[in-house]
C-alpha cells in the first residue's frame, strides 16, 4: 500500500492545505493521484468544498422548489410551524414528497390516458394537495423524513391518507 500527498492552494479562499489519499494500490498508483489532484483533480480545501457543496444543494432545492410550485400554481400550501431551521429542512422533504406523488400521478395519467381537465386527475390532485398540508409541523415532516423521501412509501401513506377521507 501506498499513499498519495500533495500540498494544494485552494482556489476559493487560497489557503495551502494537505490533499491525501491512503488507499493507493502502489507507488505508481499514489503518484498518478498525485498527478490529478495537482493538476486540477482537487481545487478546494475541504472547509471551501463543503461551502461550495452546501450552496449546490441549496440551489438545486431552490430551482426543484420553483419547478414544484410552478406545476401547482393554482393550489396553495399550508405555512409550517417550527424554528427558521425546521422550517428550511422541512419545506425540502416537503417539496421531495410533492414530486415524488406528482410524478406517479403522472404515470397514472399518462397510463390511464387521463387528461390533466379530467375530473378524476383534478380530485387526484387535490387530494395530493390536502396529504401534503394534512400537517403543519415542520418536526413532524423531519421526524419522518425517511417515508417522506421514498416513491414506494410516500405513496403508501398517500393511499392511505386518500384511504381514510373517503
Amino acid at each position: 500500500m501506498a499513499k498519495a500527498s500533495v500540498l494544494i492552494k485552494c482556489q476559493e479562499c487560497g489557503n495551502t492545505f494537505t490533499w491525501s489519499k491512503k488507499d493507493c494500490k502502489n507507488r505508481d498508483e499514489a503518484n498518478r493521484a498525485e498527478e490529478w489532484a495537482r493538476t486540477g483533480g482537487v481545487i478546494y480545501c475541504p472547509d471551501c468544498m463543503r461551502k461550495f457543496k452546501a450552496e449546490q444543494y441549496k440551489k438545486k432545492n431552490e430551482e426543484k422548489k420553483a419547478q414544484i410550485m410552478e406545476r401547482i400554481s393554482g393550489y396553495t400550501l399550508i405555512q409550517l410551524e417550527g424554528s427558521e431551521k425546521q422550517i428550511s429542512w422541512a419545506e425540502n422533504i416537503r417539496i421531495t414528497a410533492l414530486s415524488l406523488i406528482l410524478a406517479k400521478i403522472d404515470e397514472w395519467a399518462t397510463d390511464t390516458k387521463i387528461d390533466s381537465s379530467c375530473e378524476e386527475y383534478v380530485d387526484t390532485m387535490n387530494s395530493a394537495i390536502d396529504f401534503i398540508n394534512s400537517t403543519s409541523l415542520a418536526k413532524e415532516w423531519i421526524d419522518k423524513k425517511d417515508k417522506y423521501e421514498s416513491s414506494s412509501t410516500i405513496m403508501e401513506l398517500f393511499k392511505e391518507y386518500v384511504d381514510r377521507a373517503v
